[in-house]
């Protein structure tokens, strides 16, 4: 057999979407959770945040504005990771 004929016999990896949805449908409802399950946490964690760095930064600077962007900042930073989550699907 030559070099040739051994790249005929092994075709290239095809990407087979009924192979994906088998092993999707075989994942369990505990992996399905634990992947979404830090989006019921992502909001109110980046809003504290945000909120946390406002404070700071106010404490730091002596003014008493700056919490409001922090915090409007860091809920749109949850958001966008909450959509960008829940777009994204499958990991793999």
């Amino acid at each position: 057999m030559t070099y040739n004929e051994s790249i005929r016999m092994d075709p290239a990896p095809q990407n087979d979407s009924k192979h994906d949805d088998e092993q999707r449908a075989g994942e369990s409802w505990f992996v399905l959770a634990a992947r979404y399950s830090h989006l019921a946490f992502v909001l109110p964690a980046a809003t504290f945040v945000g909120w946390l760095i406002g404070a700071g930064l106010d404490r730091w600077l002596h003014k008493d504005w700056i919490v409001v962007p922090c915090v409007i900042f860091g809920m749109v930073v949850g958001m966008i990771e909450i959509i960008r989550v829940a777009t994204k699907g499958d990991p793999r």
